[in-house]
């Protein structure tokens, strides 16, 4: 089964931690962008799971 991803922009390394790891257990891969446009630049190329 697939694992559905979340996409997630934080800056504060400890947060972003804090983030995964709380998603994660919930069964969520995901993956950290530091800014927004690499997520911009990601979704034209890809859509997100809903």
């Amino acid at each position: 089964m697939q694992r559905e991803t979340v996409w997630l922009v934080e800056d504060e390394q400890g947060i972003a931690d804090t983030l995964v790891y709380m998603l994660q257990q919930e069964g969520f891969a995901v993956e950290v962008f530091e800014r927004g446009l690499p997520v911009l630049d990601k979704a034209r190329s890809r859509l997100p799971t809903s």
